[in-house]
């Protein structure tokens, strides 16, 4: 393996054409399995698409998630999506992070958003 220290404009551009064979970038996505689902559809490349994914198949699997009438029907679409990418030998997650928080049981309104982003705006302490 020969590893290359590049400016990060080369690189994208080396990843965008194809000429990178294999490359290792940390991009997080948010909490929100709507979001992390659909960043690779082929609506979404270029842009959060860095794996350069088109395929019809998964783009209806998000789709359909996408339209669900419920959260179970949501998570059906999203299983059957996220195993065609492993199908499709795109993309291989490395990890994965939560979030947890500690508190007294009076303390009620905290919110969890999309970037681990923690909305306090209506905490209430009882």
């Amino acid at each position: 393996m020969d590893l290359q220290l590049v400016d990060f404009g080369v690189f994208i551009d080396k990843v965008r054409s194809g000429d990178a064979a294999m490359w290792l970038l940390y991009n997080s996505t948010n909490l929100l399995a709507d979001d992390t689902v659909n960043r690779y559809t082929s609506s979404m490349y270029p842009g959060s698409n860095w794996c350069g994914v088109t395929d019809s198949e998964y783009d209806a699997k998000v789709a359909a998630g996408l339209s669900a009438a419920s959260e179970a029907e949501k998570r059906v679409a999203f299983d059957a999506a996220q195993k065609r990418l492993i199908d499709l030998n795109v993309l291989y997650s490395a990890s994965t992070f939560g979030d947890y928080t500690l508190m007294q049981p009076n303390i009620t309104g905290l919110a969890l958003r999309g970037e681990n982003y923690i909305d306090v705006m209506n905490v209430d302490v009882n």
